[in-house]
């Protein structure tokens, strides 16, 4: 989560969109399996496993709380 923490605070377009790509092509680059990322990213943002699409969340909520809650866990 940390790694993930740090891409987030580099993103300076904060879109659903932007987020999206830029999270899976830090993930493809690095070659980490979706389950190990977008799982506990969910579970950290929402608290459950399904519900509306994350990024979109993400973008809803902002960097700063994203972050917030990502550094609870």
């Amino acid at each position: 989560m940390q790694e993930l923490i740090s891409v987030l605070g580099e993103i300076q377009d904060f879109t659903s969109v932007n987020i999206e790509t830029i999270v899976k092509d830090w993930m493809t680059k690095n070659e980490i399996g979706m389950g190990k990322v977008m799982q506990p990213f969910r579970l950290s943002l929402v608290g459950a496993l399904k519900g509306p699409h994350l990024f979109d969340i993400v973008e809803l909520i902002g960097k700063e709380e994203t972050i917030k809650e990502l550094r609870k866990r």
